[in-house]
Order: structure tokens, then sequence, then C-alpha cells
């Protein structure tokens, strides 16, 4: 069993399999993805350096979840990550990267490494890119509890 992490805002986190299409690090506009992390901590952190200091003025919520086969996790080498993977802001490498890793739609999960951390915290510490349209994901992606949480910044 595995346990990961969303930060969503108190807008969306009723809703915690919901999912921009606008686009980010590994998926381009139009293709859904859910991000998650293996830690609380780095979800938190992700969401940080994504929003800035903005994150002080909202209510926020941690999202858990569970993954009981964990046999359905992809991992990469770091090895085979793509080049420039973790420039910031992020390039159009990684989301054709993802957008191929969605329409294969041959596992429900890829665990990646952060950006925002170097590159030796990897696997131990990963975001986790999950397919919101695979079979069954709810399924495999149980959603388990949400708790109310403030960014203290200063």
């Amino acid at each position: 069993m595995a346990m990961y992490y969303r930060i969503m805002s108190e807008k969306y986190y009723k809703e915690p399999y919901s999912c921009s299409l606008l686009g980010a690090r590994w998926n381009p506009r139009g293709f859904p993805m859910i991000y998650a992390a293996s830690t609380a901590s780095l979800a938190a952190l992700e969401y940080l350096c994504i929003k800035g200091t903005s994150v002080s003025q909202e209510a926020w919520y941690v999202l858990s979840f569970e993954i009981s086969e964990e046999s359905l996790i992809g991992s990469l080498d770091s090895k085979s990550l793509p080049a420039n993977w973790d420039i910031l802001p992020h390039g159009k490498v990684t989301q054709e990267f993802g957008k191929q890793w969605l329409q294969e739609n041959s596992f429900p999960f890829l665990k990646v490494p952060s950006a925002r951390l170097h590159i030796s915290f990897y696997p131990n510490e990963h975001n986790l890119l999950v397919n919101p349209v695979f079979p069954e994901i709810q399924k495999k992606f149980v959603f388990k509890l949400a708790e109310r949480f403030q960014y203290k910044l200063g």
C-alpha cells in the first residue's frame, strides 16, 4: 500500500479527482492529469513554489489517497528523463513526454522526480502523475481524507 497527497484550495477540495486542463510540467493544455506527491510536505512545497506567497491568503486542504496495488505505479530511471526536464519555467519536452504516457494508457500512475528538489532525492521523494481517465481510477487511487491547513510564511 502506498499513500499520496494533493494540495487543493477550499474551492476545489470537495472534488478530489478534479484537475485542470490548462497544462503543467508533465501535461500539455487539453490533456488532464492529476499531480500528487509522495509526502504531504512535498505537495505543499510544490504548490508554494508555483503560487508563491499568495498561498498564505487562502484556505488549503491536504488530501490523502491510497494505492493498494503498488505494481500499478510505473517508475522512471533518472537516466531516462527528458533533457531539461527540470528547467523553470517548464518546457514542452516534459509535456510531450506526459502526453505520450497518457495516450499509451498502459498504467495509471507514473513516479517522476520533483523539479523543486535535487535529483538525489528521487525516487524516495517524488511526484506521482495520475491518469484521471484510466479505467476505474477511483478504485485504484482511493481518496481517504481531506485536512485543512494554512501556509505560515514569514
